[in-house]
């Protein structure tokens, strides 16, 4: 009868609209039951629940408001487990947002200081404008980057002529946006003057720090994380006629997702709650201990707390009580582990931001962990049951594995003590160089998008195996930036692959083809921020190189990137010269090119006779390239030439066709969430609206390009620049000031995808040429 009541409560909400209200009732009925019954819900409300959340997920909550959706306002990913407890702590820390600019969680490992910073944001998502994301210390070791990994957290790229701390500044200056900065306490001192300099000059901007110690700023809040509440265990009153504390509501959730049908009872209530108390509330170690419920009576679980906390008492002193529970929790659980499962774990800790099974095998296997697929992933498994590791689902279809960082730190301290770290890391170094490599073929392949996606989930991985193998070897640094160059040019025009492929040339002097690859990428992205001397010095000694190799791909190349550099720059007698590049370029790379190389540069060369004024020689380069990509079946490059094609139709008068081409492109842009390739396509779609009479839509348009191009710093060439002001000013004529200026707002208010979806839109009246 209850659960029948309670069902119609839910299925009341949801015929409401109130989808997410009706899942929350069922997470407050199903923790009811198991504490008040020690039951689970039965089949009949958990068939409701799905049959709820499936229609939830295909038709989405109704729209009180017109907003951005929020996944596109924020990196947080959805939590995986039920948040427990913590409600007053939740609005106190609200309360110290909105009265400091600065707030910092302190509290030791496991503590739950990252759950409660990432809980918070998701629900302060709707808050700010925009949004609210997450910022990940944890794999940065290098002070020096912090501006640079920020940068490409938020999405943003280096400005021409800043440096990556300006361009933060730059680009948050406007914002409202809360980060989320986790991890701090390793590098505290360069987190205090990065938060220092960007909440000086950014005015809307809130940051949330987790950190075992205070940033010690100016105006900063800290607060340390309580433990989760307890009871005494002698208690008078009976424990189902009481609340259950936080901690035993953890212990109970983890418990039941360990062993389903798992409850509080007579005999084993006063057990749960002494552990609690010997755990001191402290989250990590609570989830850890209930996980063993899958094979240990909880009754077993206390004797062997008993056992680890005898033990204990003859450590250090001067620790503090909650350090030495975690510890103790940590080392009880490593000492139930199996010999293979204590290699396997202390390895795994090399890995950063997660891994795959095919990385374990290949760093953490050898002859004693035996790299049978089968014997991994029982160990794995077993790691998986005892909640030392996670298992999380990432883009790749095998399943995706991470380690909560304290667990993490353990892991290396185990890994150190056993003498082979040297060598764990060495394999995980080579692991990512070979998988770099494999990238670099995938992302060419049919399946590239899926690759795409690969590499960034395993970025924090590659960025520690760079920094390793930069060190040992920049030959293989260098190898190592150029496998991932698509990733990182049609991800983010550069961006953090630039600031590699410098450090890798530095470290790599040889007068060799892959010191000329390197010259190559490094000109050609350095032209495009705007910084034309040295792009061209760039450029030059990548020639002089490629001439003494005798390389005619590599000279083609090169030639390419000194095309561009007059073209976008436009010094006297620009034309001739760029032109002639072009044609030096061509026949050496018909000649040696592969079909996509020579697609891309195709591209280039229409992109230069394009800004030559030679639209029909440069047409007829781009409708090869749009066939050479769409032969190798090539999503992206399907969309520079697409793009790159649109642009000198709509300039030699086919606007229709130029729209079809520009929208398409517009569409792969937004699959990848590319903000660069978007930003170019809306740009063409608002000077292709100007010229058919659109002034609305040309503002829209120009005002969502407008924060991509602030975003990402591209620096457009002279004469687009020049024409999309004029699109600009011609709409703002049309429309009048007050209407002009409310298109704008409208336009720079779109999320990524809003953008795109509004610029998709086939509104295009009859065919005008251009003005």
């Amino acid at each position: 009868m209850r659960e029948r009541l309670c069902g119609l409560l839910m299925l009341c909400l949801y015929r409401s609209g109130r989808q997410a209200e009706a899942s929350q009732a069922y997470q407050g009925i199903r923790e009811r039951l198991v504490e008040e019954l020690g039951m689970e819900p039965g089949p009949e409300l958990q068939q409701l629940l799905e049959q709820i959340l499936n229609q939830h997920a295909a038709i989405g909550p109704p729209r009180r408001r017109v907003v951005s959706p929020s996944a596109e306002r924020t990196n947080l990913s959805l939590e995986l487990s039920s948040f427990v407890g913590r409600s007053a702590e939740l609005e106190e820390i609200k309360r110290f947002l909105h009265e400091a600019r600065l707030v910092t969680l302190t509290g030791a490992g496991g503590i739950g200081k990252t759950r409660l910073a990432l809980h918070l944001g998701s629900q302060l998502v709707d808050e700010y404008a925009d949004g609210v994301w997450l910022v990940e210390l944890a794999a940065v070791t290098d002070p020096g980057i912090l501006p640079q990994i920020m940068l490409a957290t938020l999405d943003f790229t280096q400005q021409p002529g800043r440096t990556p701390l300006e361009s933060l500044i730059s680009a948050l200056a406007s914002q409202e946006r809360m980060c989320i900065i986790d991890n701090c306490e390793h590098l505290v001192d360069a987190v205090a003057r990065l938060c220092d300099s960007l909440l000086r000059r950014c005015p809307r901007l809130r940051v949330l720090a987790t950190s075992r110690e205070p940033l010690g700023l100016e105006g900063e809040t800290t607060w340390r994380v309580p433990s989760l509440a307890t009871t005494s265990d002698s208690a008078s009153t009976p424990w189902f006629d009481r609340p259950s504390p936080e901690a035993v509501q953890l212990f109970v959730e983890r418990a039941v997702a360990a062993r389903p049908g798992f409850g509080l009872t007579d005999d084993n209530s006063g057990s749960v709650a002494r552990i609690c108390n010997r755990l001191h509330g402290i989250p990590l170690a609570i989830e850890l201990a209930a996980a063993r419920v899958r094979r240990m009576s909880v009754t077993a679980i206390e004797e062997h707390l008993d056992d680890c906390f005898e033990l204990l008492a003859s450590g250090s002193r001067v620790s503090l009580p909650r350090q030495q529970t975690l510890q103790a929790t940590l080392d009880w659980s490593h000492d139930l582990l199996t010999p293979d499962e204590k290699k396997l774990f202390r390895r795994l800790s090399v890995f950063l931001g997660g891994f795959t099974l095919s990385g374990v095998g290949a760093v953490c296997a050898d002859a004693e962990v035996d790299t049978a697929r089968a014997s991994v992933l029982d160990c794995l498994g077993g790691l998986v049951d005892k909640s030392l590791v996670l298992w999380e689902e990432g883009s790749d279809p095998s399943p995706h594995y991470r380690l909560l960082e304290p667990v993490r730190q353990y892991g290396r301290d185990r890994l150190m003590e056993a003498g082979e770290t040297e060598d764990t890391q060495r394999k995980h170094a080579h692991f990512y160089l070979a998988l770099g490599e494999e990238a670099q073929v995938g992302l060419r392949g049919p399946h590239q998008l899926v690759w795409f996606r690969r590499v960034e989930d395993e970025l924090d991985n590659f960025r520690v195996c760079f920094e390793w193998i930069l060190r040992e070897d920049g030959a293989l640094a260098l190898r190592l930036v150029l496998a991932l160059w698509r990733y990182w040019t049609d991800a983010h025009y550069g961006g953090e692959g630039r600031e590699w492929l410098i450090r890798a040339l530095a470290a790599h002097p040889h007068r060799d083809d892959l010191r000329a690859h390197g010259l190559y990428g490094a000109s050609f992205w350095t032209s495009y921020r705007g910084e034309y001397a040295e792009a061209r010095r760039l450029g030059q000694e990548c020639l002089l190189l490629a001439q003494q190799l005798g390389s005619s791909l590599l000279t083609g190349h090169a030639l390419i990137a000194l095309g561009c550099v007059e073209s976008l720059e436009r010094r006297k007698g620009w034309i001739e010269q760029s032109r002639t590049l072009c044609e030096q370029a061509e026949p050496l790379l018909r000649q040696s090119a592969s079909p996509d190389e020579l697609a891309r540069e195709l591209n280039n060369i229409g992109v230069i006779l394009r800004e030559a004024g030679d639209l029909i020689t440069a047409k007829a380069k781009l409708e090869e390239a749009v066939s050479l990509a769409h032969s190798l079946g090539d999503t992206m490059l399907m969309h520079v030439t697409l793009n790159t094609l649109a642009g000198i139709q709509f300039e030699g008068g086919e606007v229709e066709a130029a729209d079809a081409h520009c929208r398409r492109a517009l569409r792969i842009a937004g699959d990848l969430r590319s903000h660069g390739w978007v930003m170019t396509s809306l740009t063409l779609l608002a000077l292709m609206a100007a010229a058919t009479e659109q002034p609305q839509r040309c503002l829209r348009l120009l005002g969502a390009a407008s924060v991509l191009q602030k975003r990402i710093g591209l620096v457009s060439s002279s004469e687009w620049s020049r024409r999309r002001a004029e699109a600009e000013r011609s709409a703002r004529q049309h429309l009048g000031q007050e209407a002009a200026d409310a298109a704008w707002r409208e336009g720079i208010q779109m999320s990524l995808m809003d953008a795109v979806r509004y610029g998709d839109e086939d509104v295009l009246p009859a065919a005008q040429p251009p003005r």
